[in-house]
Parts: C-alpha cells; structure tokens; sequence
C-alpha cells in the first residue's frame, strides 16, 4: 500500500518512486530516532525529579533528627526504668536514680 502510495505521488510530481521511498524511508528513521531519544530524556528527566523528591527538606529533616534524638532518649530511659523494677523484683539492689550520658558537648 505504502508503494502504490509512493508511485501515484511520483507519478503525480514526475519523480523516481524509489528516490521518495529512500526520502520516506530515511525521513521515518529520523523521527524514529527522535522519539527514541526524547523518551530517554523523559525518563532520565522522571529519574531526577525521583531522587529529588526521595529526601525532605533540610527543615523537614533537622524536624525528624530532632523527634529521633527525644524517641531514643524516651527508650533508654523506659529501659532503665524496667531493668531496676526487674532487679527489684528479683531482690536485687536498683539505683534509684542513672545517668546516661550520649555524647560530647558542643562548643
């Protein structure tokens, strides 16, 4: 069909059949071509905005280090709690009182 197609044009404009089928054919190749690349683009582009959406903010972040830091000191304290009322339970001495020291202070 693409043939027939072809040669009633050429015979309409006076040019070769194959000449347009070459042009056709080559014209095809480029957009193919094109769309290929254009499709690379959109994924490398969807693939950017992907790992730039995978982290919050750097005020969203220091918000979560922060309830992380108060969670963690939360269940340090709930631990100790529970090991003294087991050691109590046991008969054994508990500290009335612990202190958990996390880490160097700043300045």
């Amino acid at each position: 069909m693409v043939r027939a197609g072809l040669e009633a044009i050429a015979r309409a404009t006076g040019e070769d059949p194959e000449a347009l089928l070459k042009v056709a054919t080559e014209e095809a190749r480029r957009e193919a071509l094109s769309a290929k690349y254009q499709a690379e683009q959109v994924e490398r582009d969807l693939e950017r905005m992907s790992r730039e959406r995978l982290l919050p903010d750097e005020t969203t972040l220091e918000k979560i280090t922060r309830y992380e830091a108060h969670l963690c000191r939360l269940l340090y304290k709930t631990l100790h709690e529970l090991e003294a009322l087991q050691a109590r339970r046991s008969g054994q001495a508990a500290p009335l009182a612990r202190l958990d020291i996390d880490g160097l202070p700043e300045g």
